[in-house]
């Protein structure tokens, strides 16, 4: 009779266990929490009230209880004691020699988080290895260690199995870890009728164990609906001479089924107005069986809410083989798919929304939570165009140039990647940018525009363009002769218009982690399968301009003519008389001094140089003169006395003054 009216109650059990809803939850409360954990726990146990608020001087770990926290995927598990509980309970299971508190993702993470409700220490998950035990490949695992003193066997991971009797230190260190449970193995196929249900759901099980990991994972706390179970077991290494612990994740129930998880595999992080987006998003499957029909949806908007479109935007979907009449179909073979969406980059940032299976209907999921995606695209406006004037002054062959691009703001481009992510590459890609104009240009260069890291993720540009303004390049070499050909103009200015354009983007792989729920998954202790993904990034991009100015002068082809005279005229009374005349033509080379400019416009020291003009010139001027003369005496008087003498027979020098 004692027997019948057992199997009535378990059966009672498991029909009431049949009928548990499997959905997550969102607890606002620890009592809501641990309510709906002890409805679980009496269904499938018989036992009421489980967890409890508080035991002993101990309360109740309300956040971890509500929400939990990264270790356990930010779903409940129930922790008792406070900060200094929790120390105690660490140093307490903490070997001499050993520490009690590490730093891990530069934070103080204890051995243990407290205590369970059985009294038990509470191991901290992500507590890092004391030692190379975690990775000894002669692990001897100790089968039932609740059982206390006496002989037990141990079975390595090669399939040895061997006899040790546990006493002595190694007794204390597992008694230091555990306590007295109601889910030892025995009880738990009394009444659920499998002797590892809960153990079933242990993550990073040793694959040789795996069939009868019950009889070597003292269970902690056992998982519920939506709630985590931890488990602990030990092993022998190095040769029986160490004996270690590891701690068990045990999963909820609820992220045990089939599950579809949505992430961005190309993620853009700040692009340039009017410049095309690419969002890639990755479906993953872990059912086993073909996926048809599921429904999904893009929501891509502006931040102020307005839908992008086609006709404004450029919006449109790339989709890939997998969609059909706008469902998507998820092969068992492939087990995931990529879509992707298009746009260009309007004048504010870009809300872009995923989601996939909305109701978790089709297919029935129990955990939607990860069948949505989101993010923000930056936009990255466009600088005020920068406009400049330059002059090249008569006086000039050339002048050296200097000027920020983009008015010398700041052009960044920021790499955004998924938070659980990690870079896995180089950053690739620049800033570009564009001489559209080089016959204008000499010996030009940019400044402060290095090449892009391999590390760089926020690349911050704020080059400088320096260049030289040429005469040459405008039609204009006097210096080699080369005059420009103004016809009958002789004072030009010639205007031009260069262009600076700028733009760019960068790019850098990343790579996650995805849980691996794959039951035929053949890598053991699976800790998950990589998936890449992609940050993309681009700088502001415009056009600057310059607007050249080129002063010209060659001087005139023919000057015009001075009249000059060529006469004699009677100056006045008398002999006197004035002459003008034109000398005769000299045909000369015309020179001129022109110089360097540097780029504040002065003269650069030691730059004139003597230039030749265009045309010959000759130098013809006006010639005169004055002729002046008159009488002093006449020949009469003059030979008056020379002619006396002769006429008188007179000798003598004496006696002729003209004559002798």
């Amino acid at each position: 009779m004692k027997k019948i009216l057992c199997f009535l109650i378990v059966l009672c059990i498991l029909v009431q266990s049949l009928q548990i809803c499997t959905y997550a939850l969102n607890y606002k409360t620890a009592k809501e929490a641990i309510e709906d954990a002890n409805d679980f726990i009496e269904s499938k146990m018989g036992i009421c009230d489980y967890y409890k608020l508080k035991i002993d001087d101990m309360e109740l770990n309300e956040e971890l209880a509500k929400v939990g926290s990264d270790a356990f995927s930010n779903r409940p598990v129930f922790v008792y004691g406070n900060d200094e509980q929790k120390k105690e309970a660490s140093r307490k299971t903490t070997t001499v020699g050993r520490e009690v508190v590490k730093i891990v993702n530069g934070k103080e993470e204890y051995r243990a988080l407290g205590y369970a409700i059985d009294g038990s220490v509470f191991p901290n998950p992500i507590f890092p290895s004391d030692n190379e035990g975690y990775a000894a490949k002669d692990k001897m695992w100790i089968k039932e260690p609740w059982e206390g003193e006496g002989v037990r066997d141990l079975y390595g991971e090669d399939e040895k199995i061997s006899k040790r009797n546990l006493t002595g230190n190694a007794l204390e260190y597992i008694k230091k870890w555990i306590n007295w449970s109601y889910f030892v193995p025995d009880a738990v196929e009394a009444f659920t009728g499998e002797r590892n249900y809960f153990v079933e759901n242990a993550v990073d099980v040793p694959e040789e164990l795996k069939d009868n990991f019950a009889d070597f994972l003292y269970i902690i706390q056992p998982p519920t609906e939506h709630s985590w179970g931890l488990g602990i077991a030990f092993y022998y290494w190095n040769g029986y001479n160490n004996l270690n612990y590891k701690s068990f994740l045990i999963e909820p129930f609820d992220m045990n089924s089939g599950d579809l998880s949505v992430n961005f595999c190309e993620l853009p992080g700040s692009i340039a107005q009017g410049k095309k987006v690419v969002v890639g998003v990755r479906i993953k499957s872990n059912f086993d069986n073909d996926l048809e029909n599921i429904d999904f949806e893009w929501n891509i908007r502006k931040a102020d809410g307005t839908p992008l479109t086609a006709e404004k935007d450029d919006l449109v979907f790339i989709e890939s083989i997998d969609v059909i009449d706008g469902k998507l179909n998820i092969p068992s073979t492939k087990k995931q798919s990529k879509i992707f969406a298009e746009f260009t980059m309007p004048d504010s940032n870009v809300i872009v929304e995923f989601e996939i299976n909305r109701d978790g209907k089709s297919p029935i999921e129990k955990d939607i939570e990860n069948n949505i995606i989101s993010t923000e695209i930056e936009v990255v406006k466009p600088p005020k165009p920068k406009v400049e004037d330059f002059e090249l002054p008569y006086y000039a062959l050339s002048r050296d140039i200097r000027f920020p691009v983009a008015n010398g703001e700041k052009l960044i481009a920021v790499l955004k990647k998924r938070s659980d992510s990690w870079w896995d590459g180089k950053t690739t890609g620049g800033l570009n940018i564009y001489n559209e104009n080089k016959e204008l240009f000499n010996k030009f260069s940019i400044k402060g525009n290095p090449e892009v890291g391999p590390d760089d993720i926020e690349i911050i540009r704020q080059p400088i363009i320096e260049a030289v303004i040429d005469r040459k390049n405008f039609g204009d070499d006097p210096l080699g002769r080369n005059w420009f050909n103004s016809g009958n103009l002789y004072d030009i200015i010639l205007s031009r218009t260069a262009k600076i354009s700028y733009e760019g983007s960068v790019t850098k792989p990343y790579y996650y982690i995805e849980p691996c729920n794959d039951d035929n998954c053949e890598i053991e202790n699976c800790p998950g399968h990589r998936q890449n993904g992609r940050a993309n990034s681009s700088f502001p991009s415009n056009r600057d301009e310059m607007r050249l100015t080129v002063k010209v002068y060659n001087g005139k082809e023919t000057l015009q003519k001075k009249e000059l005279r060529n006469e004699i005229t009677r100056n006045g009374e008398g002999f006197k008389w004035s002459l003008l005349w034109p000398n005769t033509a000299i045909q000369f080379n015309v020179i001129r001094y022109m110089c360097h400019l540097d780029s504040n416009g002065q003269v650069k020291n030691n730059s004139w140089v003597a230039v030749p003009g265009r045309y010959k010139r000759e130098f013809v001027q006006q010639c005169s003169a004055d002729i002046d003369w008159n009488a002093a005496s006449s020949m009469e008087q003059d030979y008056e006395q020379d002619r006396k003498a002769a006429s008188e027979g007179k000798q003598g020098e004496t006696f002729y003054k003209k004559a002798g």
